[in-house]
């Protein structure tokens, strides 16, 4: 359609009006062809001579690397070829860099190694996770790729690893990375100590809470792949991806990895099986099939398994909070200490600060507090790495608030709910500018509850 048509199609490709889209029930379009198995993934592509990739990946959370052999790896029928770190070295090839920076390092250039070390793209001597990319074998087919990748002989000196949020902080723990003392990456504060304090000491009733919110991982019905494709005529890349983003990892894989202009490299998202977060960040993967790629000079393919999705994908949550909340003799909230741990795994994720600073914007949530007094502190640990899910620390944020209010019900003998009714933003009070700066421009809490 041209950019005058007012038209569009719905899935029986009859036109309807592009007015009158607020409050009307618009049909979906894409639900008749999936449903009857027309669908178009990643998995499905099938490209002319392409070739297979399997990722050998390190079974310690915690080691160096002594040495890795491979030639009977390379020896196999169908393999094509097999590296590791040192090909990643030698080829000039970038790392994963962390796209948003940490407080205090707004200045600082992206993926700045002295703020957060960006991820390999294969270990290099020493890994910090299990599951970290080690090596890969591209080989004619998926079989003899594994059967490679299972050749591999990695000679590990184990050490010893941490992998809990708060013994990250525990004296003598393990230490990731030289620059992060004590294991901490950043820390952040925002509120008013002093009238937070004021406001504790006045309170008829405190309610405190320590929990731990536990990592999960993600899994899609399709899980990652990729498959990667190398035009020497152009000195192009094309790669088709279950990705949440295209445009931001072909942006990554042009820039961070390749040192290329944005135009080398085109990513193809077509449809996606789930993502929640997951597929959005740039992944070692989508880097290594395309120059897997451009050393053969045929396609080449990886399509994760279950277990590379539970060992490789971004993780989420993994937040543990200390929290306290004061109250006067009606119930009404009179102020907030919450001290956060956000578990950022081995390296600082592309957007793994999101999460971890999410509950600066999100604690107070539909309540009136006045007062509020918020740490967090963000460690890494011998975990995979995290980054956003599904509100990406929101919801963690709005965990601690609601299970202080239960508490707090449970201590005034209160319904749970006429505790939430008394402490609701009034929609009288819109736009409410929130203890945060934050301004509601409308609302009405307590008719939605």
């Amino acid at each position: 359609m041209s950019a005058r048509d007012t038209t569009s199609l719905d899935d029986d490709h009859q036109p309807r009006a592009a007015a009158g889209y607020v409050g009307q029930p618009i049909r979906r379009v894409e639900d008749r062809r999936l449903l009857t198995g027309r669908g178009r993934f990643v998995a499905d592509l099938a490209l002319d001579g392409a070739v297979h990739l399997v990722v050998v990946r390190a079974s310690h959370p915690a080691a160096t690397i002594a040495a890795i052999d491979i030639e009977a790896a390379r020896a196999l029928p169908g393999v094509l070829g097999v590296w590791t770190g040192a090909d990643i070295v030698a080829a000039g090839l970038g790392g994963i860099p962390w796209e948003l920076p940490p407080p205090g390092a707004e200045s600082a250039a992206l993926g700045d190694p002295a703020v957060a070390s960006p991820q390999s793209l294969l270990a290099n001597g020493r890994v910090r996770y299990q599951g970290e990319p080690i090596a890969v074998a591209v080989a004619e087919t998926l079989g003899q790729a594994e059967d490679a990748a299972e050749r591999v002989e990695i000679d590990y000196a184990a050490e010893p690893a941490v992998t809990g949020t708060r013994a990250a902080l525990a004296s003598g723990a393990p230490r990731l990375w030289p620059h992060c003392v004590g294991n901490v990456c950043f820390r952040h504060a925002v509120g008013d100590t002093a009238r937070t304090a004021a406001a504790f000491a006045r309170a008829a009733h405190v309610v405190e809470l320590a929990t731990d919110i536990p990592r999960l991982i993600q899994h899609p019905m399709e899980t990652r792949g990729y498959v990667g494709a190398y035009d020497a005529a152009t000195d192009r890349f094309t790669l088709h991806a279950a990705a949440g983003k295209p445009q931001t990892v072909g942006r990554a894989l042009a820039r961070d990895i390749f040192g290329r202009t944005p135009d080398a490299v085109r990513v193809i998202a077509r449809d996606v099986g789930g993502g929640f977060g997951a597929k959005n960040p740039l992944y070692a993967e989508a880097a290594l099939v395309l120059w897997s790629a451009r050393k053969l000079g045929r396609p080449v393919r990886w399509i994760a398994s279950r277990s590379d999705a539970a060992m490789s994908d971004v993780q989420a949550r993994d937040q543990c909070a200390d929290a306290a909340l004061a109250l006067d003799q009606d119930g009404r909230i009179l102020g907030l200490r919450v001290a956060m741990l956000a578990n950022l795994g081995a390296y600082l994720g592309p957007r793994g600060v999101t999460p971890a600073l999410m509950p600066m914007r999100m604690i107070t949530g539909v309540y009136d507090i006045p007062a509020l007094d918020l740490s967090v502190c963000a460690v890494h640990t011998n975990t995979v790495p995290t980054c956003p899910y599904r509100g990406a620390g929101a919801p963690e944020a709005v965990f601690v608030v609601e299970r202080l209010l239960d508490l707090a019900a449970q201590r005034l003998g209160l319904a749970p709910g006429e505790l939430r009714r008394r402490n609701l933003v009034p929609a009288a009070a819109m736009p409410y500018r929130t203890v945060l700066g934050a301004t509601y421009d409308s609302g009405d809490f307590l008719a939605n509850m």
